[in-house]
C-alpha cells in the first residue's frame, strides 16, 4: 500500500503528465484520440494535485478568469435557448471540454517540457505532412482523402492552420541568428516541408493566416524598417509565386475565390465557398438586430438562422446543403451569447495576448499563434466545432501562461 502511495505521489504524477504532455505534442497533428486521451490525462492529474496541494494560483490569471466566464456565461444562456434545441446547447458544451485542458497545462507542466512539447509538434506536423505528399503523389492510399486535397489526418481548412503555425514557427526559428548552420538548414528544409504542404492542400483559411504571420514574424525581428520591408517583399513574393507556379490547385482556388467573391457581390449567388461567408454576415447583421445583447441562447443559434434563410430564395441552399455552423467563430458566438457573450471572449483573447513572459521565444510564438487562430476565426468556429483546432488552441494557450509568470522580456 505504501509502494502504491509512493508511486502516487504529487511529483510522479507531475512527472507523468510532463511526459504525457510531450507525447501529446507529437500525436496532436495524427490522432483525433490523443487528445481526448491526454486532455483528460492531464487534467485529471491536475485535479488530484488540486485536491492535494490546494494550489489555485492558476485562476489568478486573468485570459483564465476570462475564459471561465466565458464558459459561465455560455451555460447560462441555456435558459434563454428554445428548449426544443438543448441537446444542440448540450453538444456544444460538451466540446469545450477540449479548451478546458489548457488549465491544467499552464499549471502542471514545467517550463523545459513546454519547448520539447512544441519540438516534438513540429516534428508530428513534418511526418503528418509527408504523409499529405504520399497521398499527392499517390504513393499512399487513404480512405476519403483525394490526392487533390490531400489533408490525411483531419478537415483541410483546421489542416491549413496548423500547417501555417508550424510554418509560421519554423520561420521565426530560421530568422534566428543564433543558429548554427546545420540547424538552420534542417529547420529550412522542414519550413519548405510544411509550408509546400500548406499551398498544396485545399485551406485557404491557413494560407492567408500564414501570409499575416509572416509579417508578424518579420516585425518582430527587424520592426519597421527598410531591412523588414524589403525581408518581408522577398519572403512574400517568393512563397505566392512558387505556390501559384507550382500548385495547381492553389492556382485554381485563388482564381475560384476571386470569380465567387465578385458573383455573390454583384449577383447575390451565396452557393459557394466564399459566397456561403459571405451570405452569413448578411443575414447574422438581420438577425442581431433582435436579439443583440443575449443572443438567441447557445445552440438555438442555427435553427434561427435558417428560418432567416426561407425569408428569400437567394439563401435557400443554405437548408439545402445542411448548413452546420455559421463558418465564422465571432458570429456564432454573437448570435449564441450576442454582445455581452462576444465581449467576453474579445476580452479572454485580449488578456491571452497581454499574458507576460520573460522568455522571447514563446512571447514570439504566443503572438503568431494568436494572429493564426484570430484571423481563422472569421473562416471557421475553430474552437467550438473543430476537434483538433480545438486541441491546438488549449495546447499552445497553455503552454504560453507556463511563462507568462514573470514579466520582463529576455533580450
Amino acid at each position: 500500500m505504501r509502494r502504491l502511495k509512493d508511486i502516487l505521489s504529487v511529483e510522479n504524477l507531475d512527472r507523468l503528465a510532463n511526459y504525457s504532455f510531450v507525447v501529446y505534442g507529437f500525436l496532436l497533428p495524427l490522432s483525433r484520440a490523443a487528445i481526448s486521451f491526454f486532455s483528460i490525462l492531464i487534467f485529471a492529474v491536475w485535479i488530484q494535485k488540486i485536491i492535494r496541494t490546494k494550489d489555485f494560483s492558476i485562476f489568478k490569471e486573468k485570459p483564465v478568469f476570462f475564459f471561465l466566464l466565458f464558459l459561465i456565461f455560455s451555460t447560462i444562456s441555456i435558459l434563454w435557448t428554445n428548449p426544443l434545441y438543448i441537446d444542440n446547447a448540450i453538444d456544444i458544451l460538451r466540446k469545450y471540454m477540449y479548451l478546458w485542458a489548457f488549465l491544467a497545462y499552464a499549471a502542471i507542466i514545467e517550463k523545459k517540457y513546454a519547448k520539447y512539447a512544441i519540438k516534438t509538434f513540429i516534428v508530428g506536423l513534418a511526418i503528418s505532412s509527408l504523409i499529405s505528399y504520399g497521398v499527392f503523389f499517390e504513393f499512399i492510399s487513404l480512405h476519403g482523402v483525394l490526392p487533390q486535397n490531400p489533408s490525411p489526418i483531419m478537415h483541410h481548412i483546421v489542416y491549413s492552420i496548423f500547417l501555417a503555425i508550424g510554418a509560421a514557427f519554423l520561420l521565426h526559428r530560421i530568422l534566428n541568428n543564433n543558429l548554427n548552420k546545420g540547424r538552420r538548414f534542417f529547420d529550412l528544409f522542414l519550413f519548405i516541408l510544411l509550408s509546400g504542404n500548406l499551398f498544396l492542400i485545399n485551406g485557404r483559411t491557413g494560407q492567408i493566416a500564414f501570409i499575416a504571420a509572416v509579417g508578424v514574424v518579420v516585425y518582430l525581428y527587424y520592426r519597421f524598417s527598410l531591412k523588414s520591408l524589403i525581408l518581408l517583399g522577398f519572403l512574400l513574393f517568393s512563397i505566392l509565386f512558387s505556390a501559384y507556379h507550382l500548385s495547381d490547385n492553389f492556382n485554381y482556388r485563388v482564381k475560384a475565390t476571386i470569380k465567387n467573391t465578385i458573383d455573390a457581390v454583384e449577383n447575390d449567388n451565396y452557393f459557394e465557398s466564399v459566397g456561403q461567408r459571405i451570405g452569413t454576415w448578411i443575414i447574422s447583421e438581420e438577425m442581431i438586430k433582435k436579439k443583440p445583447l443575449l443572443g438567441y441562447g447557445i445552440g438555438s443559434e442555427m435553427p434561427a438562422f435558417y428560418k432567416y434563410t426561407k425569408t428569400d430564395r437567394k439563401y435557400r441552399f443554405y437548408t439545402e446543403l445542411g448548413f452546420p455552423h455559421m463558418h465564422n467563430q465571432y458570429l456564432q458566438i454573437l448570435l449564441q451569447t450576442g454582445v455581452m457573450g462576444l465581449g467576453i471572449f474579445v476580452l479572454f483573447l485580449v488578456f491571452l495576448f497581454r499574458s507576460p513572459t520573460t522568455n522571447r521565444q514563446i512571447r514570439d510564438i504566443k503572438y503568431i499563434f494568436l494572429t493564426i487562430f484570430i484571423l481563422g476565426f472569421f473562416a471557421e468556429p475553430l474552437i467550438s466545432h473543430r476537434n483538433f483546432s480545438m486541441g491546438l488552441f488549449a495546447f499552445l494557450s497553455g503552454i504560453v501562461l507556463v511563462f507568462s509568470k514573470e514579466k520582463a522580456v529576455e533580450r
